[in-house]
């Protein structure tokens, strides 16, 4: 069943839906920023600090399984 049991009407979809258009469309790009945030001030370093590590043969280079056949 579409609504898994809960009963809807056209005044509870349309408020769900100016909800989802009004507030929550804002919070979705902000948070789509603060991943993008993450993604380049930690992640990316945290690969280039792991890059470094293995050019620099203080750690190994683990393949992975696909590499490896």
């Amino acid at each position: 069943h579409a609504h898994y049991g809960i009963d809807t009407n056209n005044f509870i979809e349309n408020w769900h839906s100016n909800l989802k258009c009004n507030y929550l469309c804002q919070f979705i790009v902000n948070m789509s920023i603060f991943l993008i945030c993450v993604l380049f001030e930690e992640v990316e370093l945290d690969y280039f600090c792991a890059h470094f590590q293995v050019g620099m043969g203080f750690n190994n280079h683990t393949l992975w399984m696909a590499e490896r056949q």
